[in-house]
């Protein structure tokens, strides 16, 4: 069976479709109020963290506050773990942190065939993290159109230095185990 693992889904174009097609997945959603919106797939483990370099339950994020969704809607579903939140994710979050290896263990993951990273400019971060050592997602597809300039030649290299082939465009990181 093929496993999925989304980072940062948000309650909106989720992989959610693919439990459908027979896939079995891991959507990690650090916001409990997003989390909960999103359908509940049989094939699918729905964990309320974010991917962190430690386990923690203090682990502080920002949101949108519901009046600047209702004006903006482009703001529904973000959040935030960067220091510097931008003008508008401004409502603080406690939530937990979890490990790529706890939330593998927690899961029984064994194989990971697509992972997903949409993290509002924390995506590099969470590529950083990935432990390529236990195993290598067949396919990866991060947004990196939040990326400062330096990122994307830096995880570039590191995927590429994992066996990756990897692509770029003004949006995604695109990258495919060779």
């Amino acid at each position: 069976m093929k496993t999925f693992l989304e980072i940062g889904t948000s309650y909106f174009d989720t992989l959610n479709y693919l439990a459908d097609r027979g896939w079995q997945g891991i959507q990690v959603e650090p916001i409990k109020k997003y989390q909960d919106k999103i359908e509940r797939k049989e094939n699918v483990h729905y964990e309320n963290s974010a991917i962190y370099y430690e386990n923690t339950d203090k682990l502080e994020m920002a949101i949108a506050p519901d009046e600047i969704v209702a004006k903006d809607p482009d703001y529904a579903g973000m959040s935030s773990i960067v220091r510097k939140n931008g003008k508008h994710l401004t409502e603080k979050v406690l939530v937990n942190g979890i490990t790529f290896e706890t939330l593998f263990e927690k899961y029984d993951v064994k194989a990971v065939d697509l992972l997903k990273i949409d993290v509002e400019g924390y995506d590099w971060h969470v590529l950083s993290l990935f432990p390529y050592h236990i195993l290598k997602p067949k396919y990866i597809q991060a947004e990196c159109k939040h990326w400062r300039g330096q990122d994307k030649p830096y995880m570039k290299a590191l995927l590429v230095g994992h066996g990756y082939h990897v692509t770029l465009d003004q949006e995604n990181l695109y990258a495919i185990l060779i």
